[in-house]
Formats: C-alpha cells, structure tokens, sequence
C-alpha cells in the first residue's frame, strides 16, 4: 500500500469509513489515480485478514464505477478524447482497416514470414509510445492481429452521469490511423473480414453471488469482476481468456446457462450465418439482427451471431 506525500486531507479524500481512506494521488501514475489505504498498517494486501482486505477490493471497484453529476468530473476525465465513442461515430471515423468488436477495434495485417511481422510490430510500438497510447499485438503465422481499446473511457447518461468503463474512444481512433499508415508504408495488406472475437454468457439471478467463484476460476484475479464495466462480468485485462457476461434471469427452470458470442465484422455475418444453417442449425431468435440472431443446434443448444458495429457506406 502507498500514501499521497501530503497525507489523505490534502490530497482530497473522497471517501472514508472505518476500514478505509480512498483520496486523490498529488503524483499519480494516471491521471484521476485514487489511493485506497486500509487504516491499519501492512506490507501489503495479503498480510491482512481476508475481511479487510476484501472490503479494500470492494471499495475500490465501486470507486472505480464512480458516478459524478456533469460538471464535476473527477481529474484527469474532462478530455472529450477520454468520451466513448457511439458504433455511428466510429463507422464515421472511415477506419477501413478496422473493425468494432465487443468493446474495442480489431485489425488483422498479412505478413509474408515473422520477422516482418516482427518489424511491423515494433513500428507501430513507437508510433504508440509517441501518442501515449498502446494496442494490443499478437504475433502469429502470416498476421498480425491488433487490438485498441481504452481502459478509461467515460460513458455519460442522458442524466449527465458519468461513469468509467473500457471501451472506444478518440484516442484509440487516432492510433487506429496512425496504425494503418504503418502498414501502407511496410506494404501490409489489411485482412478486417477474418477479424473476430468470442464471448461467454451465463445467465443468473444472482451475477453477484457466482460472479466471484468465475474470476477466480478464469483469471485467478478478484478484480477482473467488474472489470472496466459496471456490472459484474469478468474480463482479463491481459486477454487470455474470453470476458464472461452474466444475463439476468429471475426463474429456476432448467434449461441452457452458458452460451457464446461470436463478434464478427459486418460484412461477414450474412455469410457465417448461412454457413451454420446449411451445417444443420437453425435460426430461433433474429428479432435484434443483424446486431444479435440466436442460432441452436442440432440438440438445441444456442448460441449468438452479434454485430457490434454498422457496415460502412460509400
């Protein structure tokens, strides 16, 4: 645990009990860092019993998900780049390369062998250091798959209230540009229709009760509930695993809790439905196409075909 150099009454508390302080840091790392600090003095987290240390987790996650009325953002937020960006916003952006997937944009670039793919990533790696900004990179045979998304985006309401989660926003567009130059000038060709990703949902009536046993199950990680959202889905900041969603149900029955999501680009999805009719599924559900349609198979087994963003036109 640390402490603000000026102590919890300068730095500006913004909430205290019994257990803990949680204050403004006079030198974060990144802009808006609060500090929560257990009253009691420890090495660190795991020297404290489980009780504490489960009340600072707790008071951090809800600090995270903060709610602030407009016009009292906390530091650091009050950047229209920081904003989330709506899925017409960033069709608008013109991005060709890329693609909106769940919570951030994806591209996938053909490389001849590894080590242009190597040279390629290294590139882009510098144009990020320069923004301030950073993809994720994976290396594989014969692409490159990239992914942007930031961590602390803001997401305001129609009542002005504000709220941090992980998803699009300008800065992650303007990378995204940047990005493609790079490749135009290594002579990369942009592959956006193999771009995809897959989520989990299980369906609860009680997301906050089970959600715990599933992040350390997944991730081995109490905070990847909450992660980046303000409900209780699990989602592994380093991306080894798929985020875990919980939709809310309110009956016992028996019937399918687990289901998957397949993101994929816009100009695929016609396609990749019609490949899981014609291998036996059927379509039982297509009243939010083309975003959501629900395909079962043989034994009834469900799953969803989503679209997260809208095909661009010329």
């Amino acid at each position: 645990m640390s402490r603000s150099p000026a102590g919890p009454a300068e730095a500006g508390v913004v909430h205290e009990d019994e257990t803990v302080v949680v204050f403004m840091d006079l030198n974060p790392v990144t802009p808006g860092r609060l500090l929560v600090v257990p009253r009691v003095h420890a090495v660190g987290l795991e020297d404290r019993d489980p009780v504490t240390g489960a009340h600072v987790w707790s008071v951090g996650h809800a600090r995270l998900t903060w709610r602030s009325p407009r016009g009292s953002r906390r530091a650091g937020l009050d950047s229209a780049s920081m904003d989330m960006l709506s899925g017409s916003e960033i069709t608008q952006a013109g991005l060709a390369d890329w693609r909106k997937l769940a919570q951030g944009l994806h591209a996938r670039y053909l490389v001849d062998d590894f080590g242009t793919g190597a040279r390629f990533v290294a590139a882009v790696g510098e144009a990020a250091d320069a923004l301030g900004h950073h993809p994720s990179a994976v290396l594989g045979t014969g692409h490159v798959d990239l992914k942007l998304v930031s961590a602390d985006a803001v997401y305001r309401d129609d009542e002005g209230n504000e709220q941090v989660v992980e998803w699009v926003t300008r800065k992650d567009v303007d990378l995204a540009r940047r990005i493609s130059e790079i490749a135009a000038e290594h002579g990369l060709t942009a592959d956006p229709a193999s771009v995809s990703v897959v989520e989990l949902g299980l369906d609860t009536a009680g997301s906050a009760t089970v959600a715990p046993v599933w992040a350390a199950l997944l991730t081995g990680d109490a905070a990847s509930q909450g992660h980046g959202s303000p409900s209780d889905e699990i989602r592994d900041a380093t991306g080894r695993v798929p985020n875990l969603w919980f939709g809310d149900v309110q009956d016992d029955t028996a019937r399918q809790r687990f289901h998957v999501e397949v993101y994929v680009a816009p100009e695929v999805a016609e396609q990749r439905l019609a490949a899981a009719v014609a291998a036996g599924g059927t379509v039982v559900d297509d009243s939010d196409a083309p975003w959501i349609t629900v395909v079962a198979d043989q034994d009834g087994n469900t799953g969803a075909l989503c679209v997260a963003q809208a095909p661009a036109t010329d």
